[in-house]
């Protein structure tokens, strides 16, 4: 994610949008169903407040790594662990059995038996979440360039027929493939019914989006109109995931600033239409990606109560208003922060992130998840 990719240049928040709010009068947490302590595997549905660390491939393939999540879990400070079987790369880190991702050569098994792992997480008293990164897929773009998302200048210099040497790349220098591909809809929807075959209890989809950085005028998409808006697009995938997973327990990363932008931010996601096809809408909202000036601060990472605690508010007062056409009530449940860009994040200024969440959502407060790219987390916050 670098970290997540989320840098803020693609969004311009208005003076409407960061008006001030009178501060909220605290509520009580709720308390979290405590982890079964038989060892036997434990529907999701007996979570009630989701309590997350993320995990990556590698974290999840060293023991000693899994069993520090354990261990959090047996202290009642966790219950739930989100674990990489997609990233950013286009890598499927598991033992998949798609042939579309042996065709393509995506399979890495870094996590040799993900089955046996979904057992121990459960044995440990672990909600698993699967996470997946859906269109930042090098390679699927390198194995199906004709899904892959095109740079106009090399299309117009080399020709129309896309190829490697016409890939448009973003600011990472990674590719993408075309959000609006159905080729690209079924082929991860393939990865999460093996993922879902293995026990998890739940997948997480990322990167559900367009390109948000790089040279975005230069892109061409193969398969979606450039008259075409993005929105739809986005929507037309949530509603297809949902078809095609009926009864799974299904989440979406999305950026922060969908809680307080009414638009798209020019990446197709607004939080209202992720609402009646997922059961958790887990928008990322770490202080650090707000642009400087947010409410007023020159330096939002270093206010993170406030600034957590606005966004979710007015998220929560916009799902409020949807939930009488919605098909389910998703969930808020978000990213938090738990690395240093733009100050130092120790235990009390995750501590107040977590605080932030308790407040703005009362009643609705459904649980908090915390990113570290080094999955090294500031466990004092939790206790």
């Amino acid at each position: 994610m670098s970290v997540r990719s989320l840098r803020l240049s693609v969004a311009v928040l208005s003076l409407a949008v960061v008006a001030a709010l009178p501060r909220p009068v605290a509520a009580q947490e709720p308390r979290p169903t405590d982890p079964s302590a038989s060892g036997e595997e434990r529907p999701a549905s007996t979570t009630e407040v989701f309590k997350g660390i993320y995990l990556s491939f590698w974290s999840a393939s060293v023991p000693s790594r899994v069993e520090n999540a354990i261990q959090l879990a047996q202290q009642g400070l966790i219950n739930t662990v989100v674990i990489d079987v997609k990233d950013a790369q286009g890598r499927v880190g598991f033992d998949s059995r798609v042939p579309q991702v042996i065709e393509y050569r995506a399979r890495e098994r870094i996590i040799r038996d993900l089955a046996a792992l979904v057992r121990k997480l459960h044995a440990g008293g672990l909600h698993v979440v699967a996470r997946m990164v859906m269109f930042n897929d090098p390679v699927l773009a390198q194995a199906r360039p004709e899904l892959a998302v095109h740079s106009k200048a090399l299309l117009s210099e080399r020709g129309p027929q896309p190829s490697a040497e016409t890939f448009w790349y973003d600011e990472r220098s990674l590719q993408w493939v075309d959000p609006g591909a159905r080729d690209v809809w079924d082929y991860n929807v393939a990865i999460a019914k093996d993922v879902l075959s293995r026990g998890v209890d739940e997948v997480n989809f990322d990167y559900v989006r367009f390109p948000s950085g790089g040279s975005l005028s230069d892109m061409h998409l193969p398969v979606t109109a450039e008259d075409r808006p993005k929105r739809d697009v986005i929507r037309g995938f949530f509603a297809y995931l949902r078809e095609q997973l009926p009864d799974a327990r299904l989440s979406a990363d999305l950026f922060g600033l969908v809680t307080v932008s009414q638009d798209d931010l020019g990446i197709g996601q607004v939080m209202e239409d992720a609402l009646p096809y997922f059961d958790a809408v887990c928008p990322m909202v770490y202080p650090s990606h707000y642009a400087h000036g947010f409410r007023g601060f020159e330096n939002p990472a270093e206010h993170p109560y406030e600034v957590v605690n606005y966004s979710l508010r007015l998220a929560s007062e916009r799902l409020r208003s949807q939930f009488g056409a919605a098909t389910r009530e998703a969930s808020l449940i978000p990213w938090l922060q738990d690395f240093n860009i733009g100050a130092e994040y120790d235990a009390d200024m995750v501590r107040a992130q977590i605080q932030a969440v308790v407040d703005a959502l009362g009643e609705d407060y459904r649980g908090f998840l915390l990113w570290s790219p080094k999955n090294q987390y500031s466990t004092d916050a939790l206790r």
